[in-house]
Formats: C-alpha cells, structure tokens, sequence
C-alpha cells in the first residue's frame, strides 16, 4: 500500500512538471487555454456567449492552469492506473521518470549542462 503510494505521488508528480512547465505540456495546454478564452460578440460589442459557457470555460482554464489542481487529477489517475495490469507499467515508468528528473536537476552537470529546465 505505501509503496502503490509513492509509485503514483511519484508518477503524478512527473505528470505535472511536464504538463505545467515543460515544452511537452505546452502542446496540448495552449490550445485548451486559447479555446477557453474565446467568446462571441456582437456588432454592438455585447458578449453573447452564455454565461453558463464562459463560466465552464473559466473553470477549465483554471484547472488545467492550475498545477496544483491538474497535479491531483493526474495523481488520481495514477492511484487508478495501478489497478490495472494494462496501464501499470506506464505509472512505474512515470514514478521512474520522477526519479531521473529530480537526480538530473539535483546534480549540475549530471546531464553535462545540456538540461535547459529548472
């Protein structure tokens, strides 16, 4: 149970840094934030998007901005991702990977000063 624990704290971690901060996370979180800041106007310039759908669209561009929020979704997903034999090799690999990316920005030079992530 404590070891499933650290495997996906571990693999939601690495899940995070790479969705908020890395260039991989970029590609895919640009055009969710581009389409949540879109909105209809008219040609008096009044807003007719609803605000229902402003509100929704506010809502998602919180969460996938937010790397404390999107963090817990994809820890989450990583708690679930262990149940299965399908999908458990994908959340070790990714808790391994943790490990690597906490060891290279921990060690200056360890990459030999190729790293441009901090």
């Amino acid at each position: 149970m404590i070891v499933s624990t650290l495997i996906a704290g571990l693999a939601g971690a690495r899940l995070t840094r790479a969705w908020s901060y890395e260039t991989i996370g970029e590609e895919i979180n640009t055009p969710i934030v581009e389409w949540a800041a879109k909105f209809e106007v008219d040609e008096t310039g009044h807003v007719t998007t609803p605000n229902s759908v402003l509100r929704l669209r506010a809502f998602v561009e919180d969460l996938v901005g937010c790397p404390y929020c999107i963090g817990f979704w994809f820890t989450l997903g990583c708690v679930i991702g262990l149940k299965f034999k399908l999908t458990r090799p994908l959340v070790i690999g990714a808790a391994a990977a943790a490990i690597q990316s906490a060891i290279v920005d921990h060690y200056p030079g360890f990459d030999n000063g190729e790293s441009q992530q901090g």
